[in-house]
């Protein structure tokens, strides 16, 4: 079966557009706020060898080396609030959603997330 990222790819490609990962990452809790070191950079994230930052750069290295022009963004906050930041500042997109459903209670926090965003974007939503 294809992954997210290699639909994505294979659309992009097709489409001869560009492709921008999006990885959002966990608020800061309120009582750290005002400590910018907290606040992971994108090229801090991407130099470590945790399995998201390897994910990443895989993934960007993949749609690459098929001619793709792809851009990583990286966003702190709530993933439905960060997703639907980052589509505002967009125009003309498909928001591609890789949901992988682990247990029942990751089903149900999946599919609340997948459904809010559906809810309140114009964009078309593919969810692989």
């Amino acid at each position: 079966m294809n992954s997210s990222v290699e639909i994505g790819a294979d659309i992009a490609k097709r489409k001869k557009t560009k492709v921008t990962l999006l990885h959002v990452t966990n608020a800061i809790p309120s009582m750290y706020s005002g400590l910018e070191r907290l606040y992971e950079s994108l090229s801090d994230m991407l130099k470590t060898e945790s399995s998201i930052a390897r994910n990443i750069r895989a993934q960007a290295a993949m749609m690459r080396s098929v001619g793709i022009e792809t851009q990583i963004d990286l966003r702190h906050g709530l993933p439905i609030e960060g997703i639907l930041r980052a589509l505002d500042s967009e125009d003309d997109q498909l928001l591609i959603l890789g949901d992988r459903k682990q247990n029942i209670i990751d089903r149900f926090i999946s599919d609340e997330t997948t459904h809010k965003i559906i809810d309140h974007t114009s964009c078309p939503v593919l969810v692989v």
